[in-house]
């Protein structure tokens, strides 16, 4: 509050259950380097993939905010530390 209070209230929601990068976390064999979008599982296969193994959305989760907060507010966390610069300006 010294400074301002906040100029920007987001909720992050990223979206697990067609997301490839969840589907790798889940134990999905997709090659990210050479994706295609209409290949690999389909819905009803991802979808049990996301049900059957919490634990891999947990970890994309994880991953996903970490990758939003460094890449967007360039915020990084150790276990000892956050380590923190300028954010990065958006242009639409």
């Amino acid at each position: 509050m010294f400074l301002s209070p906040p100029l920007l209230w987001i909720t992050i929601n990223p979206c697990d259950l067609h997301d490839p990068i969840a589907q790798v976390f889940a134990g999905e064999n997709i090659d990210m380097n050479a994706f295609i979008a209409t290949m690999g599982p389909d819905a009803d296969t991802r979808t049990k993939n996301v049900a059957n193994d919490p634990y891999a959305l947990a970890k994309f989760f994880h991953f996903m905010i970490r990758a939003i907060l460094k890449t967007l507010f360039s915020i990084e966390s150790t276990s000892y530390k956050v380590n923190s610069s300028e954010g990065h300006i958006l242009e639409v």
